[in-house]
């Protein structure tokens, strides 16, 4: 009975670290393969030692079979991995963002390989990507994570209550923030190479003895550069408040609220 009792917050902190790790392996800044997974476990150990809420040890685990406790991780892990998936849906759109705006410009050409993430990208979306990161530490969003993941405890017990379905609808239909995030913040840029095309194809017309058609390319990158240079502040801001809103959205999403 003594022995029993004492195991009651190891299994409780055990279980409860599956969902941390799941969150930790998908979620921004986490995710990096720069961290090892040495410390990434360590750290979801540490904060489920913390975060296990009151009660959680009262779970009579004792009573499980092996198929409710493979089902108990398999719950714990889509909780943890809606929590880092929807939050990393905006760093995606940031991504995409950065290979639209290289596309619209000419840079396109230009990628290599992000030792952080081991796929292949251009350099203007490497660089939102982390202007993204670094509003996101500002913002205290890697602490948010863990907040939110706290509210999770309370609101979907451990081993007591699993998400509902529209949660699942509710995580492939936050994936349209991906392309929202792009088209916002890339329209200035995408208007005004548009304004840039119409200009130089009149003026090709106009002056035929000109072959204006050899600058296009150059005008590209300089109009991407001039805007992403002037409009340093407001694609901050912009970013800014497509993180903010991460919040909210991801415990809607979890909750199956959306």
């Amino acid at each position: 009975m003594t022995y029993d009792f004492a195991l009651e917050p190891i299994v409780a902190t055990a279980l409860s670290s599956v969902r941390v790790l799941a969150m930790l392996v998908t979620a921004p800044m986490f995710r990096e393969q720069g961290l090892p997974g040495r410390l990434r476990t360590s750290l979801a150990l540490m904060i489920a030692m913390f975060m296990v809420p009151p009660g959680s040890e009262s779970v009579d685990w004792r009573e499980w079979s092996g198929l409710e406790v493979a089902g108990v991780i398999a719950v714990e892990m889509g909780i943890g991995m809606m929590i880092g998936i929807v939050s990393y849906y905006v760093f995606v759109g940031f991504w995409m963002l950065g290979d639209f705006v290289s596309t619209q410009g000419g840079l396109s050409a230009a990628r290599v390989v992000d030792p952080s993430s081991g796929v292949s990208s251009t350099a203007l979306a490497r660089m939102f990507n982390g202007f993204g990161l670094i509003v996101f530490l500002a913002l205290d969003g890697h602490h948010e994570l863990i907040r939110l993941l706290a509210i999770t405890f309370e609101e979907l017990p451990l081993g007591l209550r699993s998400p509902d379905l529209t949660a699942y609808l509710a995580l492939a239909h936050a994936g349209s923030v991906i392309f929202e995030i792009a088209a916002r913040l890339a329209a200035p840029i995408t208007v005004a190479i548009f304004v840039q095309n119409v200009a130089t194809g009149v003026l090709s017309k106009s002056l035929q003895q000109l072959n204006l058609m050899v600058v296009q390319l150059p005008l590209h990158i300089g109009i991407v550069l001039l805007i992403i240079g002037f409009g340093a502040p407001e694609l901050i801001d912009g970013l800014r408040d497509m993180l903010e809103m991460s919040s909210s959205r991801v415990l809607a999403v979890v909750l199956g609220e959306v």
